[in-house]
């Protein structure tokens, strides 16, 4: 299923050369230009390295919706004996009108209030368009530029904080792309690279390019704790973009059954459920009212009072219950570490990704991890729900 937007943030800082017909300064250095056309495109540059980049986006309210707050630190060093002089450029993905590019607002931008600092002082920068003629980088679309001077042997820290937009999906994901395939194109690899996703809510699991190292995921204390998934890389060249994408839907998992649909029947639903289970000519001629119902009650047929137990549990286990049956703790906790996601194929359903094979083998997956910061406060009203709902069904079973 596609998600609804697919226009996501590029959080890295590249180097942008413009042509030489139209410098972006007058005193700019004119060989140091180049491109394509009227375009901006990415250039690879030999005199300078990447030493580290430090990439933090946690979801956050803004101007009344959720957004990403991003900050994108990176330090640059030249290596040589001599002065460099360059235009530095921060991109935005394309974002075609026709898309709302997971946008905070409606002029089909994706960073919003970005701030620029070289070494802890605010530098201004110029907005231009990359265009679409380098099919490379097709998916470039603004770029923020502006000049910058490294002595021999300097080194210097870049930082952007902005705002950008969610994407998510019908199926209750939510994602973030990285755009960092860029960085193959400094002097060297990348001296090391961290990235720290934080969300909101707790979700069952997520899914990642192998290429991308777990490092940490771990939910802070609290009823509303963040829940951070942090990666690391050590002398880096990326071969492959940062796919993070958090699964919410708990009927994703284990074939359990998807209740969902009934969460606006809460204040009757346990009553409807009770009075099904208890009359044959209830379910075999349910009432209007009462066919969703009796809908999910047969869907729960083909699952044994194992499994119905195990599902019932599902909520549980999302927020990091540390189980003393040892069954449930072994099935539940099987893919607590990174696993292949051809592996899970069968307990993991991922509507985001291609069900190809060579895909599925390049992406890794967690599913539920126990949490020392577990607390049954942390279930939902829903959560709840669909735990009593299941142990009705599964006490009505002979």
């Amino acid at each position: 299923m596609e998600l609804t937007s697919r226009h996501d943030p590029i959080l890295i800082a590249i180097l942008l050369i413009l042509i030489i017909s139209c410098p972006l300064y007058a005193s700019a250095n004119d060989s140091s230009f180049g491109g394509i056309g009227a375009d901006l495109s990415p250039q690879k540059r030999s005199d300078v390295v990447m030493l580290s980049e430090d990439i933090k986006a946690i979801e956050t309210q803004y101007k009344g919706g959720m957004v990403w707050a991003i900050e994108a630190k990176y330090v640059f060093k030249n290596p040589s004996a001599k002065r460099v002089h360059f235009t530095m450029g921060f991109p935005e993905r394309l974002c075609h009108p026709d898309s709302d590019c997971a946008s905070p607002s409606d002029d089909h931008t994706t960073f919003r209030d970005i701030v620029t600092t070289v070494d802890g002082v605010r530098t201004n920068t110029v907005i231009k368009a990359i265009g679409n003629k380098n099919k490379q980088w097709s998916e470039l679309g603004r770029v923020h530029l502006f000049e910058i001077d490294f002595d021999p042997k300097q080194i210097k820290e870049i930082r952007h904080t902005y705002y950008m937009g969610i994407s998510t999906s019908v199926e209750g994901e939510l994602s973030f792309q990285y755009i960092t395939k860029t960085g193959a194109m400094w002097g060297a690899p990348i001296g090391k690279a961290r990235f720290t996703i934080g969300v909101q809510h707790r979700p069952i699991g997520f899914h990642f390019p192998n290429e991308y190292t777990l490092k940490s995921y771990e939910t802070t204390a609290g009823k509303n704790g963040l829940n951070t998934v942090t990666f690391e890389q050590n002398s880096w060249t990326p071969k492959r973009d940062l796919e993070l994408t958090f699964t919410y839907e708990m009927t994703q998992v284990f074939n359990c059954p998807l209740l969902r649909h009934y969460f606006i029947e809460t204040k009757d639903l346990l009553s409807r459920v009770k009075r099904l289970l208890s009359s044959s000519q209830f379910m075999m001629k349910p009432t209007p009212d009462d066919e969703s119902v009796a809908s999910f009650i047969n869907a729960t047929s083909k699952l044994s009072k194992k499994d119905l137990k195990l599902c019932r549990n599902l909520p549980f286990a999302r927020y990091g219950y540390q189980f003393k049956n040892k069954e449930l703790s072994t099935r539940l906790y099987q893919y607590a570490q990174p696993s292949p996601l051809s592996k899970m194929r069968t307990d993991y359903k991922s509507y985001t990704y291609s069900q190809e094979e060579a895909e599925l083998k390049s992406m890794s997956a967690v599913l539920f991890r126990p949490s020392k910061h577990y607390s049954q406060t942390q279930l939902s009203e829903d959560d709840w729900l669909y735990i009593k709902v299941l142990k009705l069904i599964e006490q009505s079973r002979k």
